[in-house]
């Protein structure tokens, strides 16, 4: 999904009026979701590979270590060391790319595309959170995270669903 394809789905949910007034604070709203989503319910992996024995700087995107082909020893919060010879594969979780509002609008979220489509809902409900009327912010927010709940319940294997046959509804 695309911040223009984001930006379509949040006007047809909170209206042209109110996306107006919200369109600069879309992306920064975009932002903090996508951040949330990666550091949470569906995280974007990466890897380099580094030399064995040697300091090796780390991502600047990184924020967990996820593994490695070798050992390795964490030497501050910028450098690890990696037991062995030769070279081996580093895994990690990263931050997604700051999206701001000189971000282009044909850029993609990062997050994985069943994690994407909670964005919008996201950015919808805390577009209307001023509201007197607190009923589409708790509506989208729960969209959100029911999105989210059930990307963490599907990655445990423990997503369930209920068949309903036409039978049973007459």
């Amino acid at each position: 999904m695309t911040i223009r394809q984001a930006d379509d789905i949040v006007r047809g949910l909170i209206g042209e009026d109110d996306y107006r007034h919200m369109k600069k604070d879309l992306a920064r709203l975009y932002d903090i979701a996508q951040r949330q989503i990666a550091t949470t319910a569906a995280p974007i992996r990466r890897s380099f590979i580094a030399e064995c024995g040697r300091l090796c700087r780390l991502p600047s995107d990184l924020y967990r270590l996820a593994g490695s082909d070798a050992g390795y020893r964490r030497v501050d919060d910028d450098h690890i060391i990696l037991s062995g010879s030769g070279s081996a594969a580093v895994r990690y979780l990263a931050y997604p790319a700051q999206i701001d509002g000189n971000t282009d609008d044909d850029t993609e979220f990062e997050v994985r595309a069943e994690a994407q489509s909670a964005i919008p809902y996201f950015a919808a409900a805390y577009s209307v959170l001023s509201d007197s009327d607190m009923r589409r912010y708790y509506a989208f927010i729960d969209t959100y995270n029911n999105i989210l709940s059930n990307i963490v319940a599907a990655d445990r294997d423990m997503a369930a669903m209920t068949v309903v046959t036409a039978k049973e509804i007459q």
